[in-house]
């Protein structure tokens, strides 16, 4: 387990290997022809407001209720958009651009800016690539080739925490799939999502 602060004390970056203990879960996860591995983005507004009905929603479940990190014991959120990743050979993308995770909708129509609280991905599939590593990025500023960076492996069951607001991408994937959910946090849901 990695953890990484700010000078505020928040939470910047959080590495947890060998996240999830239940074997049958894992097994479920891994079909990746299953309902779980379909493309788009979805909106749920958590276990306190509707029920689990999902493989998602029971991931989500998993992370954010049942095994939360302590650092977010009594987060709050108003629900959990989530969408899977798949970059490689065959796929839609080889990678992820530089970007800030943002209210897509809410900025083409307006201009504003509105961050998710929390970014949370998770690698449910023991795949055998290369590249596709996560790079998180310091600063506000859009990162050159000399910005200071986290870079993260794609490693099987890791769940990542990190700081959505922030510039980051996903290195190209030169063989193999890279296989990926993630799932943000809002404490508002999103325009498109509505």
């Amino acid at each position: 387990r990695w953890c990484y602060k700010n000078m505020e004390g928040n939470v910047d970056l959080i590495i947890i290997d060998d996240f999830i203990k239940d074997e049958n879960l894992l097994k479920r996860l891994s079909d990746t022809k299953g309902e779980f591995w379909e493309k788009g983005f979805s909106w749920w507004s958590g276990w306190w407001d509707s029920p689990i009905e999902t493989l998602r929603h029971e991931l989500i479940h998993k992370i954010w209720g049942e095994d939360c990190p302590m650092q977010f014991n009594g987060v709050t959120c108003a629900g959990f958009e989530h969408w899977i990743g798949r970059y490689g050979e065959g796929e839609d993308w080889q990678h992820l651009n530089i970007h800030k995770d943002k209210d897509e909708a809410l900025y083409a129509e307006t201009g504003e800016f509105v961050y998710p609280k929390i970014g949370t991905i998770f690698y449910p599939i023991d795949h055998n690539i290369e590249g596709g590593e996560l790079v998180v990025y310091d600063g506000d500023e859009y990162p050159t080739d000399d910005t200071p960076a986290d870079i993260i492996l794609p490693k099987y069951n890791r769940l990542i925490i990190f700081d959505a607001s922030k510039w980051h991408s996903v290195k190209e994937i030169t063989k193999g799939t890279r296989y990926a959910i993630a799932i943000n946090l809002w404490d508002k849901q999103p325009q498109a999502l509505k």
